[in-house]
This record gives C-alpha cells, sequence and structure tokens, in this order.
C-alpha cells in the first residue's frame, strides 16, 4: 500500500513538474518576443542569436529588395535546419523542449511583431530590453529548454569538434552576430546591443538561480563548541562541524559550517565576536538555499 502511494506521489510530482515546465516555456518565450518586438528590434539593436541574426536580415532585405524579412518568419527559416539536424544527432528526448520553444517564440514573435514601446531613448531600449529579454531567457532555461537559435547550432558544432566548449562556441558565434549587425547598423548601436546582451545574460543567471540570496559562513575558532551552541540557541540556526587540520600548527581544527539570510550576517558576527574576537571567519553568497529554514524544492 505504502508502495503505491509512493508511486502515485512520483506522478503527480512529475505530472506537476510538466505543468510547470510547460507554464514557464510559454510565459519566457512571450516575454523573449515582447522584449524584441518592443525595445529591441525597432531600434536595431543585435544582441546575438538567431533573432540578432533576423535583425540585420531584415534591414538588409529591406534596403536590397524593399521587402522586410519579419523576425518571425526569419527565426523559423533560420532554425529549422538546425532542429532536424538536431534530431538527427542529438535524439527526439534532447529536442522535444527545443522544438516546443523554437515553436512558441515564433509564434509570439508573430504575435507582437505590431508592439512598440513609444521611445527613442537607445539606452533604456537597451535596458529595458535586455531586462525583459533575460527574464525571457532565464524562464526558458529554468525549464531544461531553449528557444533553439545559437545555443542550438553550438552544441550540434561541439559534437563534431569536442575539444572546444559549448560555451565557448556560443559566444564565438554570438559575437560574430553582434560584429556583423555593426558593420549593418554602426558601431554606436553594436555598443547598445552589448548592453542588452550583458543585462540578458545577468538577469537570466538570477531567474534560473533565484533571487533568494543567503550567506554561507565559515568558523575557525578554538571556541567553536560554544559559539555552536550559541548559533543554534540564539539564531535557532543549524551549524555542521566539518573536520580540519591546521597545517601550520599542525593541529586537528573544527571548522563550523552554516547558512544563513543576509539580513541575519551583522548579528552573527556579533554573536561570534562576542565569544571569541580572535575567530578566524569566511562568509560567501549562497544564491540558492533549499531545505529547512529556506526554500522548499518545488518543480
Amino acid at each position: 500500500m505504502a508502495e503505491r502511494q509512493n508511486q502515485l506521489d512520483i506522478k503527480k510530482m512529475k505530472r506537476r513538474e510538466i505543468i510547470l515546465d510547460t507554464g514557464k516555456i510559454i510565459l519566457g518565450t512571450f516575454l523573449l518576443a515582447l522584449a524584441l518586438s518592443a525595445f529591441l528590434e525597432p531600434h536595431n539593436i543585435v544582441t546575438g542569436g538567431v533573432t540578432g541574426l533576423g535583425v540585420i536580415v531584415k534591414e538588409v532585405s529591406g534596403r536590397l529588395f524593399g521587402y522586410e524579412v519579419p523576425l518571425y518568419l526569419s527565426n523559423i527559416v533560420i532554425n529549422a535546419p538546425l532542429l532536424i539536424l538536431g534530431l538527427v544527432i542529438k535524439g527526439k528526448k534532447f529536442m522535444a523542449k527545443t522544438v516546443a520553444g523554437t515553436l512558441l517564440l515564433t509564434f509570439f514573435l508573430y504575435v507582437t511583431e505590431g508592439i512598440r514601446i513609444p521611445g527613442d531613448d537607445m539606452i533604456l531600449m537597451a535596458l529595458f530590453g535586455g531586462i525583459v529579454c533575460g527574464a525571457g531567457v532565464g524562464l526558458v532555461l529554468s525549464a531544461s529548454a531553449t528557444t533553439g537559435g545559437t545555443d542550438l547550432l553550438a552544441a550540434i558544432v561541439q559534437h563534431f569538434i569536442r575539444h572546444i566548449s559549448v560555451a565557448w562556441l556560443l559566444f564565438i558565434i554570438d559575437a560574430s552576430i553582434v560584429i556583423a549587425g555593426s558593420f549593418v547598423f554602426g558601431v554606436e548601436i553594436a555598443m547598445y546591443g552589448v548592453i542588452g546582451i550583458y543585462l540578458t545574460s545577468k538577469i537570466a543567471d538570477r531567474v534560473v538561480e533565484g533571487f533568494h540570496y543567503s550567506k554561507a559562513v565559515y568558523i575557525i575558532s578554538d571556541q567553536w563548541s560554544e559559539i555552536a551552541d550559541a548559533v543554534m540557541q540564539k539564531m535557532e540556526r543549524g551549524v555542521t562541524g566539518l573536520s580540519g587540520k591546521g597545517l601550520y600548527k599542525k593541529q586537528d581544527q573544527q571548522v563550523l559550517f552554516c547558512v544563513i539570510a543576509s539580513k541575519e550576517l551583522v548579528q552573527m558576527k556579533k554573536l561570534i565576536y562576542e565569544l571569541d574576537p580572535k575567530a578566524f571567519v569566511v562568509v560567501s553568497d549562497a544564491r540558492e538555499v533549499l531545505g529547512e529554514g529556506f526554500l522548499p524544492y518545488n518543480r
């Protein structure tokens, strides 16, 4: 009976995970499309990727043929051969969410095509475009998906050139697109694109890693027992003792490890140094903390 209940709980968790990931991909691709259509593309700001290449294609096709190829069309046309190659090389399981992300982005690029944010301040457009773009990319990545494009191209190329990492290949491809944009639109506009790229990557990281920052504290002190008791009793935080050895004095040493909320750091330092003014304390950022006293793991 207990085993059957456990299986039902696992199925329920997987179902909830699929629903949550689907929602993230839908919202993420919408935000990405909105950022491109409303902030970046109207001002020819190229931020890399297939959509950045699409901005270049739209401008060049308008100059040469009098017809501007819309972003949604260039996105699906450029991604189509990449998706086919990806299915052949990486397999259906790897590509399922990528295909969904690519199709959804194409759809939302079509839906948001006419949306424009009024204003000509390039810095504001690059800033808000990068922020919204980053939020969209982060949501898609947090669902273990991509929107195809240069991410997929880099993964395909790395399959054949294994001594170069995907990250480096992605950087080379995106940098090449931004440089191409500088030739089409000018160096100044390309600089705004760099601002957008920076913000996109930073915001995407924050969305994937979470905004709930904590502090990881390592404490080395001869008064480790008293400090541990004080932290557990006065701050109600758990403490882990790690066995260490001071190599200068060749002595065994207990190292305390504790994770606390950022706002508790001042209180902890005061508590430590009241008990041992000579304590050695190392504080580092903990981007995401899951478990008792912090965030639950929700998928």
